[in-house]
């Protein structure tokens, strides 16, 4: 299962994304989206990553 930020705060122009993901491409894919959004002139990633060594253990 992958997650996107489940929480963004913008205030003067700056996203704070916060969330887990258990991938780095679905965090920079909320990095992206965050970047491109009208408005928006920064963004502070707050996203925790979650190793995929603990994802993989599931599979055991």
């Amino acid at each position: 299962m992958l997650m996107h930020a489940d929480r963004v705060t913008v205030r003067n122009g700056v996203a704070h994304l916060y969330g887990v993901v258990f991938d780095e491409s679905s965090r920079r894919a909320s990095i992206v989206a965050a970047e491109n959004t009208a408005g928006v002139k920064e963004v502070h990633d707050c996203i925790y990553l979650v190793e995929a060594a603990w994802n993989d253990s599931r599979k055991m």
